[in-house]
C-alpha cells in the first residue's frame, strides 16, 4: 500500500502461489468496494491529480509472480481472479522449485496459457528476456545491480486498453530521483557542534558550509524578511542531509518549529524539474507557501506548509543543471571521503 500511495501504477508481488493469495493481493491494491486499500495517496495525488482515487482501481496493474511449482499448477485459478492483469515469471526461483538448472531458453508453454485469459499479460525477469519472450510477454525486468536508469513500466489493463504507459523517473547526478525526496533537513542550535556530532555518530562527512548569509529575496508568510542563516550540507549515501542554524531572532519557519517542539527535523526537500507546476500542485492540495527565497546558489525555493498532514514542511527546490552539478560534487566527496577536511566552508 505504501508503494501505491507513493504513486506507482503497477505492482509485482513475489511468491503468489494460490488463487486465495492472488485475491488478497488484489484486495490490498484496490479501494473499496473491490478491495480494502486505505485512502492516503498524497504522493500519488501529486502525480496524477485530485481525481486519482476515483480512477486508481482501473489504472493500477497487478501482477503476481509465478516462481514455484505450486503457482504454476494453480496458474489458471490465479489468472481467473478479478483484478489480476497478468503474471510475472521469476525464472530462477521457478527453476529451483522444479528441480532444474536456473537457465532460461525460451518460455514454458504453460505460461502461454495467459492467452486464454483476455487482458492478461505475462512477463519475466532477466538480462536479455526481451529477445526471448514472445508476445504476450510485455513486462520485462530491468537488469543490473542498481536502479540506475530503471523505469517502471505498467500496462493500463482497464477497459481493454492495449497501450503501454511508461513512467520515466530521471536519476539525478547524485543518485536521487527528480520529483522525489532528495534532502532531510534539521534545525540546530550550534551548527559546528552538530556537524561534529553527525560525523562521529552517524558517519556523515564531509560538510559543506554556506553562510552566514541573509536570505536575498526572503518572504516569510507573504512578508519580506531579513532572515539570517548558516547552512551545512552533507550526504548519507545518496540522501542529502541539511543542518540549519538561524542566526537572528526574526520570525521564521524555523522559529515556528523550534517553538513547537525544539530543534530537530524540519522538512523534506523535493527536487523539482517544473518548479511552478509543483508549487501549484501543492497549493491545490491546500498547502500554502510559508517561506520563499532565491537561494545564494541562484535557484528558487519555497517551503510548503504541509504540517496539517505531515510531520514537517516540504521544500521545493528548482533543480537547475548548475545546482545538480554542485550537489553531485558534494555527493562524490562523501562517497570518496578519506577522513581529511570534514568541514569545508564556501
Amino acid at each position: 500500500m505504501k508503494m501505491l500511495d507513493a504513486g506507482v501504477l503497477g505492482l509485482v508481488c513475489p511468491m503468489i502461489n494460490t488463487a486465495a493469495e492472488a485475491e488478497l493481493l488484489v484486495r490490498y491494491a484496490k479501494y473499496p468496494p473491490r478491495g480494502e486499500r486505505s485512502l492516503g495517496p498524497l504522493r500519488a495525488a501529486m502525480l496524477d491529480g485530485d481525481g486519482y482515487a476515483g480512477g486508481a482501481n482501473a489504472a493500477i496493474a497487478v501482477f503476481p509472480m509465478v516462481e514455484t511449482a505450486q503457482a504454476l499448477a494453480n496458474l489458471d485459478d490465479i489468472l481467473a481472479v478479478d483484478g489480476i492483469d497478468g503474471i510475472y515469471v521469476g525464472p530462477g526461483d521457478l527453476a529451483v522449485s522444479l528441480g532444474v538448472e536456473p537457465r532460461m531458453q525460451g518460455y514454458d508453454p504453460q505460461v502461454g496459457r495467459t492467452r486464454r485469459h483476455p487482458g492478461a499479460d505475462a512477463g519475466g525477469g532477466g538480462a536479455d528476456d526481451r529477445a526471448r519472450l514472445p508476445l504476450p510477454h510485455h513486462v520485462i525486468g530491468c537488469p543490473g545491480p542498481r536502479r540506475s536508469g530503471a523505469r517502471l513500466v505498467a500496462r493500463r489493463a482497464s477497459a481493454g486498453a492495449a497501450e503501454m504507459k511508461e513512467l520515466p523517473m530521471r536519476e539525478l547526478a547524485f543518485g536521487q530521483f527528480a520529483g522525489g525526496i532528495v534532502q532531510c533537513a534539521y534545525t540546530v542550535a550550534d551548527i559546528d557542534k552538530s556537524m561534529r556530532d553527525f560525523t562521529s555518530r552517524l558517519g556523515v562527512a564531509p560538510w559543506f558550509v554556506l553562510g552566514p548569509f541573509t536570505a536575498p529575496e526572503g518572504q516569510y508568510r507573504g512578508k519580506p524578511t531579513d532572515l539570517n542563516l548558516t547552512l551545512a550540507i552533507g550526504f548519507a549515501g545518496h540522501m542529502m542531509i541539511e543542518l540549519i542554524q538561524q542566526n537572528n531572532d526574526v520570525p521564521s519557519v524555523y522559529r515556528e518549529t523550534i517553538a513547537a517542539r525544539g530543534h530537530g527535523f524540519h522538512h523534506w526537500a523535493i527536487a523539482s524539474s517544473d518548479f511552478d507546476a509543483d508549487v501549484a500542485r501543492y497549493r491545490a492540495m491546500g498547502y500554502e507557501i510559508a517561506f520563499s527565497d532565491r537561494s545564494p546558489r541562484g535557484v528558487r525555493i519555497v517551503y510548503m506548509d504541509a504540517t496539517r498532514d505531515l510531520p514537517g514542511m516540504v521544500e521545493i527546490i528548482e533543480m537547475t543543471p548548475a545546482l545538480e552539478a554542485n550537489y553531485a560534487e558534494m555527493y562524490r566527496a562523501a562517497r570518496d571521503f578519506d577522513g581529511c577536511d570534514p568541514i569545508r566552508r564556501r
